[in-house]
């Protein structure tokens, strides 16, 4: 050969990845960048093999020694004149060093290999989701919540046999915000006075120096009718007068710079006899999302809300809005603004994000939410106790159905819910490992959230497969394979079914909740198994979905309830197996769509939720059902 081999070897090396980044462009961009390289190096041919592609140059019959070749991943170079082949391991990571603040975090590296590998952490608040590996494969890494006070280091190493080591720096930063943002008390009005005109605001916290404040429908602070002082701190309130002919009435905080942090916490004392109090932000002054809230049943009453914004902001804007026509005077009072140090755990569950495919929340269950390509991918409610959701909530729509990647199985946990709350089994060494052996119960790792309803991203489909999302199916209630008979099984069926719903015409959006019948003391709740290796997972006897379809302002709905048990035959959902919304809502003892009514208010169909959900089934909707 013409030239040192090794150089040979780096050259080839760089094609891969270059290749493996550009997939079906590869040869557009490689023609004049590599094939000029290669001919700088006297080699006379080079044939490229990648699934059905191929290119070469010079023409075949000038091959006079020396052809490489990239077949996948895999780099071969010959030496025809020496007859000998030698195939070249690599080991590459792909992903720069990562870094972290406080919080309990994941992030992950792209390991891309032909051989065997493993990764190990130098710390152990640097977890990762597998040790070990083959070929190429996303690895998710862990972080541990930083309460030390000190920024800290840990090192990734990725070792396989015949290649150089490769690492990873993570670092993980320590900061101090302070936790209050805002506190306003609105001070001690001398008079009734409207918001415009005030003067005696009390703000303070750490994003309070560039706050104001708005009204509208006549809203002023007023001394009477105080908050009781303790809890609350007395004086000055702000006022929504009754049914004020103006239209609604609002009082708006402006201004709030929170800084780095996206998660909150937002308090406020309440007294009035309105029920229908709207609870707002707004990080750019235009689109605002709403919070539902359990609202206080007591004269004074504490409220709480928790809520995430998806990317940091230094105006964030609060609204509170009592809707035209609402009846009933209302009070605020004390109101604060937290920043939460951790996601983990979710909200502590007093107040959600305003959707309409969430049910209401209770108050001792953990509510997270998972954002993926800057949207809400999907939300749960999660009962530690039983390591399983109570419910899954999500929206399909034809765009959201897009299949732009494959399947990823990529089975994780949870990264906003602590490993040993998970379904989870324990490995040689003592540490969390996740569960592969369900099957050993008959047992599959089934979906709750299909993981073909999120195939338009990478990042959304790997989120389907947190363990949060996985209940224990068997093969003949949920797919092709495994148990008895053939076919797919009910689940799998219905959701091919509830995709077509999704993609009818007309259809604007397909508001789905799906789940285990699980909550403790519903009529319809009754675990028949507990998995003890896979920590106390529970199986459910019943599963459901409940399904709104969205065309315009037409509200239409469905729902399912769906036996599962050893030996079952597979088959297609049937008629039989519909229930409305409202019987489902006795059975599982969920509330499914309350914020329907909040909604149909503001449109003009007070009685929205009501109608979804007690209709019945007009099958000329929900076709393909017999």
């Amino acid at each position: 050969m013409k030239k040192n081999i090794f150089t040979i070897f780096a050259i080839a090396l760089s094609l891969s990845v270059f290749a493996q980044q550009q997939r079906d462009t590869m040869f557009v961009h490689t023609t004049d960048r590599f094939i000029h390289e290669f001919a700088t190096h006297d080699i006379d041919s080079i044939v490229f093999y990648r699934t059905q592609d191929r290119m070469e140059f010079p023409p075949r019959d000038t091959v006079r020694d020396t052809i490489i070749v990239i077949e996948r991943d895999t780099i071969i170079i010959r030496d025809t004149v020496r007859d000998t082949i030698v195939k070249v391991v690599y080991l590459i990571v792909t992903s720069q060093d990562l870094m972290f603040y406080n919080e309990a975090s994941l992030g992950g590296i792209n390991i891309t290999s032909n051989t065997d590998w493993t990764i190990t952490s130098s710390q152990p608040w640097v977890t990762l989701s597998q040790e070990t590996g083959a070929n190429s494969e996303i690895v998710t890494v862990y972080i541990d919540e930083n309460t030390s006070g000190l920024t800290r280091q840990a090192t990734l190493t990725v070792t396989a046999f015949g290649a150089p080591n490769r690492t990873v720096s993570v670092e993980q930063r320590y900061y101090t915000e302070p936790v209050l943002i805002l506190r306003e008390t609105f001070g001690v009005p001398a008079s009734n006075t409207l918001i415009a005109n005030y003067s005696g605001w009390t703000k303070t916290g750490m994003g309070a120096s560039n706050v104001t404040y708005s009204g509208t429908g006549n809203v002023d602070v007023r001394i009477t009718a105080v908050s009781p002082n303790p809890p609350f701190s007395g004086g000055g309130n702000v006022f929504f007068p009754t049914n004020e002919p103006a239209g609604q009435r609002t009082f708006t905080i402006s201004g709030i710079d929170p800084g780095s942090a996206t998660i909150f916490e937002l308090s406020f004392a309440t007294q009035g006899t309105s029920t229908n109090l709207i609870v707002e932000y707004s990080i750019d002054g235009t689109t605002w999302i709403g919070l539902s809230f359990i609202k206080s049943t007591t004269s004074w009453g504490l409220v709480e809300i928790c809520f995430e914004i998806p990317e940091p902001t230094t105006n964030l804007r609060l609204r509170f809005r009592v809707p035209t026509g609402t009846t009933g005077n209302f009070r605020i009072d004390d109101v604060e603004l937290n920043r939460r140090r951790s996601a983990l755990g979710g909200c502590p569950v007093l107040g959600v994000p305003f959707r309409l495919e969430l049910p209401l929340v209770r108050d001792t269950t953990w509510f997270i939410q998972h954002r993926a390509d800057g949207i809400v991918n999907f939300s749960l409610e999660y009962d530690t106790a039983q390591r399983h959701a109570f419910w899954i909530a999500y929206v399909l729509t034809r765009e959201l159905l897009t299949v732009n990647v494959e399947r990823q199985n990529n089975f994780t946990f949870d990264p906003k819910i602590p490993r040993e709350l998970q379904p989870h089994a324990i490995g040689t060494s003592g540490q969390i490992i996740i569960p592969s052996f369900m099957r050993d119960y008959g047992y599959e790792r089934g979906h709750i959230m299909a993981s073909r309803d999120r195939r338009f991203s990478q990042v959304a489909n790997s989120q389907s497969n947190f363990m949060s999302n996985i209940s224990p199916h068997l093969p003949e209630f949920h797919n092709s394979h495994g148990g008895t008979g053939s076919g797919d099984g009910v689940w799998l069926r219905l959701e091919h079914r509830v995709r077509y719903w999704a993609q009818m015409p007309g259809v604007d959006t397909l508001y789905v909740v799906k789940g285990g019948a699980i909550v403790p003391g519903a009529p319809g709740t009754n675990i028949v198994e507990v998995l003890y290796s896979i920590n106390r997972v529970v199986v459910p006897q019943h599963y459901f979905k409940a399904i709104v379809k969205r065309m315009g302002n037409s509200f239409y709905g469905i729902a399912f309830w769906l036996e599962q048990y050893r030996g079952m035959a597979r088959r297609p959902a049937r008629r039989t197996d519909a229930i409305t919304i409202r019987e489902l809502e006795q059975l599982t003892g969920i509330n499914f769509f309350p914020n329907l009514r909040i909604y149909g208010e503001s449109i003009g169909q007070p009685n929205l939720e009501n109608a979804v959900e007690t209709t019945p089934i007009n099958w000329s909707r929900w076709p393909g059902i017999n």
